[in-house]
């Protein structure tokens, strides 16, 4: 319920409804508050397929990162990520931009690579391609957090 109340607070100003509803929605479906734990405080964190940035965003909130970089297909979550970021004061904490796979995992000085509620989208045949492109971005002693929806139950 908190994280539920976070997400509708960053995307209070959100002028798509659909996406601010949405946000407002996924910590009930999404474990946010168990995946963060993995994510040591103090992390420079890459999210793949970042949608609306909410994860991103509330690991910022949370005091968990010193530098954020997301990126997503959707130009229409991307710019509600960026409005959010600008409206609770991470702008310079976290940046987000439209990138699709095919452009390639950006390289950078991320300790952690996360991609939540991703995998799904990602066609059987490419799954294992996709996650091994994850880990060549993670360093030694880095961390890849992995994360995606399950069958059953089919609300979940």
């Amino acid at each position: 319920a908190a994280l539920s109340a976070e997400a509708r607070a960053l995307y209070q100003r959100e002028p798509n409804a659909k996406i601010r509803l949405l946000q407002g929605l996924r910590p009930h479906i999404c474990p946010f508050g168990d995946v963060m734990e993995q994510v040591p405080v103090g992390a420079s964190v890459l999210d793949v397929g970042c949608g609306a940035g909410l994860f991103l965003l509330l690991l910022g909130r949370q005091g968990r990162l010193r530098e954020g970089l997301g990126f997503d297909v959707s130009a229409p979550a991307v710019a509600a990520a960026q409005r959010a970021a600008q409206g609770s004061g991470l702008a310079d904490t976290l940046k987000f931009e439209v990138r699709s796979i095919e452009e390639g995992i950006p390289v950078g000085p991320w300790n952690v690579v996360t991609s939540v509620d991703v995998l799904h989208h990602v066609p059987a045949a490419h799954q294992q391609a996709f996650v091994a492109a994850l880990c060549e971005r993670v360093p030694p002693g880095g961390r890849l957090v992995l994360k995606d929806m399950v069958a059953r139950p089919r609300w979940r």
